[in-house]
Parts: structure tokens; sequence; C-alpha cells
């Protein structure tokens, strides 16, 4: 009987240890803060030892012009051309941009840069590719043969127009290396240039603005059966480590427990539309452990993208554990920096919440009866789902902090009292 109780422990180990994963999809801000509130820019010409270099100007600008965010074009690019026009016409040195713009009046400025609010320019400080004889060391023998390592490098600055001060600048890096030996097909330079200056304007893309994430979050989803069961379970799971394999010991029905493992085969194949019905309907006929409430704040995150209801539900989850899970308190983190993401975008491409009317007469509602202290704003956030659950529990219903149709019928009530 031990054997068996260790194997059925090693297996739950094992099938932990590879959990199942959805993808969830998101927006990170720039990395540059300074740039947060920046959309409309002038390009002006790059310089690479002294010259102009339009090429790389060209591609700097095309990289900025393809940021997309909710469908639409992130920043609003003044047209070189018609820039460079109306620098012409003012004489203007390429290499004394800061003074140029210190000297002009502000309304001279806005002739010049029309809506503009900063001027992108700059230098390429490496555009480099360097060979290297390499020997190679094979059963027959040693074979001489050539080491190509490519290097781009550009310093970019945005200068505002409105106070001729650096907004931001930082040095962009990129490289590549190959080899081969008088058998192989020889390396272009021209190519592996090529890969080092995407790679270079991929982290300048990164840096500028925001860009899309891409997170394997894990599901939770496996029972202890039976306590010897989960005694030898945590035996050998202890050894593991912080982090280590979990299992809830809630003691679930064979019903919920199906629906659970069905909803796991649904998600783990991107169909959260069929999972997360199974995994609510679970969840409404079994309210203890912290399976079902962090699967709903998967649901949440993943598929509606309603980020405080799923923070509010990952809490629940911790809050049903006697010591930590790594992968609730890693939920907690990675929410909350989703949600901190949201506020710094603000309304741009769409990230914002959504307001319901729904909400705003809830929160009225709670507010009058003191349990809600925020803004009437139709928002969900986390300060409106806790006022929600507190009068759900003085008006005997289930916690849960959502907004369904029995919930609202006693909010209405309310109000006619």
């Amino acid at each position: 009987m031990r054997s068996l109780l260790l194997f059925l422990a090693v297996s739950q180990v094992l099938l932990v240890g590879c959990a199942s994963t959805v993808e969830s999809k998101s927006i990170a801000t720039a990395q540059a803060i300074e740039l947060a509130n920046l959309r409309k820019l002038a390009v002006w010409k790059f310089s690479n030892d002294g010259e102009q270099d339009l090429e790389n100007t060209d591609r700097i600008q095309a990289q900025l012009s393809a940021i997309r965010l909710g469908g639409q074009a992130y920043f609003d690019l003044l047209e070189r051309d018609e820039l460079e026009h109306l620098m012409d016409l003012r004489k203007m040195e390429d290499h004394d941009l800061e003074g140029f713009i210190e000297s002009r009046s502000a309304e001279e400025m806005q002739q010049i840069f029309k809506s503009s609010e900063a001027v992108v320019y700059g230098r390429i400080t490496n555009s480099s590719v360097v060979r290297s004889q390499i020997a190679i060391e094979y059963d027959d023998g040693v074979v001489n043969c050539l080491k190509v390592n490519a290097k781009f490098s550009f310093l970019p600055k945005f200068l505002s127009v409105h106070t001729a001060k650096i907004l931001y600048s930082d040095e962009f890096t990129g490289s590549a290396e190959e080899s081969y030996c008088p058998d192989d097909d020889p390396v272009v330079d021209a190519d592996l240039l090529e890969v080092a200056r995407e790679r270079a304007l991929h982290s300048f893309r990164r840096a500028v603005a925001p860009y899309q994430v891409t997170e394997d979050i894990p599901l939770l989803t496996y029972f202890c059966s039976g306590a010897r069961l989960k005694n030898t379970f945590y035996e050998l799971t202890s050894q593991l480590g912080e982090g280590g394999a979990v299992c809830d010991d809630s003691s679930p029905s064979k019903e919920v427990e199906s629906l659970v493992t069905s909803g796991q085969k649904f998600a783990t194949k991107g169909r959260m539309d069929r999972a997360c019905p199974m995994w609510e309907e679970a969840a409404a006929k079994h309210s203890t452990g912290f399976t079902m409430p962090y699967l709903i704040g998967v649901c949440a995150e993943v598929q509606d993208n309603d980020l405080e209801q799923a923070r509010f539900h990952y809490k629940l989850a911790d809050e049903q554990t006697m010591e930590p899970i790594e992968v609730i308190s890693n939920a907690l983190v990675r929410v909350d920096r989703k949600i901190n993401n949201q506020n710094t975008l603000g309304h741009v491409g769409g990230m914002r919440s959504k307001a319901s009317t729904e909400w705003r007469d809830a929160q009225r509602v709670l507010k009058s009866i003191g349990l809600y202290v925020g803004e009437v704003d139709g928002i969900a956030g986390t300060q409106s789902t806790e006022a929600l659950t507190e009068f759900q529990r003085r008006k005997g219903l289930t916690p849960t902090g959502n907004l369904d149709e029995a919930t609202q019928r006693v909010l209405a009530g309310n109000t006619n009292q």
C-alpha cells in the first residue's frame, strides 16, 4: 500500500512539475518613462562620423512609424521632407539643433515643427564588421576558419521643442556573430550587419513605446486525494524547495474535479471560452480551497482582461492557503504590474478599464451606506469589488465580488428603502 501511495504521489509531482499553462498577452509600458506622454515627433538627420546618414535615419524613422497600439499608429510623425524644407529656409546647421531651438521664439518653433512635441536626432556610434581567424579542432586535424562579428550602435536624443531640453537619450547596441570554414558558404558582411541593426532597433522600440508581452500562466488544478496520500505528497514535494508542487486539500466532489479537469483540457488548447464556464460552475459548487478562486482569477485575467477582478480572486486564493504558494504569489505580482501598466497607458489604445452603468449604480448605493468611499466612475476596481463583497456578506449572498443579477436586485431594493 505504501508503494502505491508513493507511486501516486510521485505521479502527482511529475504532473505538477510539468504544469499546464495558458498564454496571456498584455501591453507593457515604455521603458523610458520620460517619453510616456510623448506622441508627436519630428525626426531629424542622424550623423555618422560627422556626415549625414540618411539610410539609418530612414530606418529609425520607419521603426517609429511602424509602432502601433490598439490598431493605430502610436506616434504622429512630421514628414522629414517638410521639416527639411523649413529648416533649410532658416539655414540651420545640422550639428547645432539645441542651439537652433533655444534661439527661436515659441511662435517660430511652432511654425517649424508644426504640432511636434519633440525632435528625434542623434548619431550612429558604431557600424562595423570585424573578421578574425580561428582554429577549429576536428578528429582528423585542425581547420582554419573565420569568425565574423557585426556590431551596430546608435545614440538617439529626444529634444523637447518647448524647452530645448533633452528629454531622453540612451545608446542602443545590437551584435551578431557567425563563423565559417573553407567548405562553408561565406558570411555576407551586409547581412550580418543587418541582423545587428535589427537587434539595436528592437531594443530602441521597447524603450520608447509600449510593447506586447506574452506570458505563460500556470494552472493550479490538482486536488489531494485522501489524508494519507496528501501527507506522502507533501513529504516528497517538500524536497523540491520553494515553488515546488502543490495540491489543494479542500476535498471537492467528483463532479467538481471532473469540471476542473475538463476545463484544463480546453484551456491548454486555447479554448478559454469553454474552460471558464466549466470552472465557474465548479466554483459555484465548491467554495473552499485555493484552486477555484485561482482559476476564476485566470479567467478574469486572460479571457476578460478584467485585472481588478483577477486580483480580487487571486487574493481570495491566497487567503485560502496556510503558507505561501509561489504560483499564487506570482499571480498577484503579475496582475499588479499589469494594472500599473494600464494606469500609465491611460486612454492609449483602448487599454482603460471599461466603465458600466450597472457598476455606477452599485457604487452609488454602496457609497450611500458607507461601504464605498471611492469615485463613482463605473469601473470595478479593488475598492468597488471589496465593498460589494462586504455588502453581499451582510445580505446573506455569496461573497464573490461579482455584480450578478441577484446582487443587483438586492442593491435595487436597498435604493428604494
